[in-house]
């Protein structure tokens, strides 16, 4: 069973992605995590 991503982690991706042009893979990459987590963090 996979452990839940930290509230940190997820506060650090929400800010990566608020700046402009900034894609899911983009943010994903650097963060070690996949696009679906990029996603659903910036959705919440």
């Amino acid at each position: 069973m996979s452990v839940p991503y930290g509230r940190d982690l997820r506060e650090r991706i929400v800010e990566a992605m608020k700046r402009p042009n900034t894609t899911d893979e983009s943010v994903a990459d650097p963060f070690s995590v996949g696009r679906a987590t990029v996603s659903r963090s910036w959705r919440l």
